[in-house]
C-alpha cells in the first residue's frame, strides 16, 4: 500500500515537471498493456513477472500510429502497473524504439488511479490518449473498466479506446499479410 502512494506522489511531481512542456500541441498519452504491448496471452501462472513484462510483443501498428505521428508533443506513458515494474517497463519501451524519460513513464496502482494525472495534464492543452481500459482477456471473456470509459469520455480529450485500438493493430496485420 505505501509503494502505491509512493507511486500516486510521483506521479504528481511528474505532471508538474511536464506542465513546463505541454503547449498548445498538447501531450500523448499511452497505456502500455493491450495497447502498445501484446500483454494478455503472457498471463500464464508460474511465468516470472520481470521475464513476462521483458518479454512481452509489441501490438503490429501501434508505434506508428501512436508516437509515429506525435510530431513535437511530449509523450507519456500511464499504466496501471507496480513501481517495481518501472526498469523493466523503460526497457522495454526503448527498446521498441519509445521514447522515454523520467518524468513520462507513469505507473499506477489501479486503472482508476487514471483519471487524475489524465485530468490534469488535460488542463494543461490538448491530451490524445489511447488506452484499452479492458481485462479479462486471459480468460477468454474481455471486460472493460467502464465506468472510467465513461469518465474519460467526459473529459476534453480525443481518446481511443479499445475498438480503435483493435482497428489499427488488424490494419497492420492486414497490411503484412
Amino acid at each position: 500500500m505505501a509503494l502505491g502512494r509512493l507511486s500516486l506522489l510521483m506521479v504528481g511531481v511528474q505532471v508538474r515537471l511536464l506542465a513546463r512542456r505541454v503547449g498548445s500541441a498538447g501531450v500523448l498519452v499511452l497505456d502500455i498493456d493491450n495497447t502498445l504491448a501484446d500483454t494478455w496471452p503472457s498471463l500464464l501462472p508460474g511465468v516470472d513477472p520481470k521475464d513476462r513484462l521483458a518479454r512481452l510483443e509489441p501490438l503490429p501498428g501501434m508505434h506508428a500510429a501512436t508516437v509515429g505521428r506525435a510530431g513535437d508533443r511530449p509523450v507519456v506513458y500511464l499504466s496501471h502497473r507496480f513501481l517495481w515494474q518501472a526498469p523493466v517497463t523503460w526497457t522495454w519501451l526503448r527498446r521498441q524504439g519509445y521514447p522515454v524519460r523520467m518524468h513520462s513513464l507513469m505507473l499506477v496502482p489501479t486503472a482508476a488511479d487514471k483519471l487524475k494525472p489524465l485530468g490534469s495534464l488535460a488542463a494543461l492543452g490538448p491530451v490524445e490518449y489511447w488506452d484499452d481500459l479492458s481485462f479479462g482477456h486471459e480468460h477468454g471473456e474481455v471486460q472493460f473498466y467502464q465506468e472510467l470509459i465513461d469518465q474519460v469520455r467526459a473529459m476534453p480529450i480525443a481518446f481511443h479506446d479499445f475498438q480503435a485500438i483493435s482497428d489499427t493493430v488488424d490494419a497492420a496485420r492486414g497490411s503484412e499479410e
